[in-house]
């Protein structure tokens, strides 16, 4: 069980759990909040926030944590989706720093399942018995494997 949760433990997982308006209110431990706040700003330092816009992360994210305006926008209007919820909230007195960090975290596609998939097909399609495939047939059955 431990070991499961080695693979949770990341400050990327949590923030990004965390800006799920669905699960913002659960509890969170002391360590998992100030993880948040440390890789929510460590992004915002990427996409290139100055002192006023990274001020306004911090508050911003005590805001949304506290269920405050304009992050008391009800869940349903999402549709289940959290880039959609993030998409609706708007802040006009201040930077728009927490739904920039939220919607580059959440625009992250969360697996890779398909591309893999398609790298199996590609290395079941050219293996030893099949090496004088010339790229575009490979190409070719590799799409009719991966739309099948």
């Amino acid at each position: 069980m431990n070991e499961r949760f080695k693979e949770f433990d990341d400050d990327k997982y949590i923030t990004c759990f965390f800006l799920d308006s669905q699960f913002r209110s659960r509890p969170l431990t002391a360590k998992a909040y100030s993880k948040i706040v440390r890789y929510a700003t460590t992004i915002g330092k990427r996409l290139g926030f100055d002192l006023k816009e990274s001020r306004a992360l911090c508050e911003q994210i005590k805001d949304y944590h506290n269920n405050k305006p304009p992050f008391d926008l009800d869940e349903s209007c999402s549709l289940d989706d959290p880039l959609n919820w993030w998409n609706l909230i708007d802040t006009d007195s201040q930077p728009n720093s927490l739904p920039r960090v939220a919607r580059h975290l959440l625009a992250i596609c969360p697996n890779f399942a398909s591309c893999e998939r398609g790298f199996s097909t590609l290395g079941w399609l050219f293996n030893d018995w099949r090496l004088n495939l010339n790229i575009s047939r490979l190409e070719s059955m590799a799409a009719l494997e991966i739309q099948c």
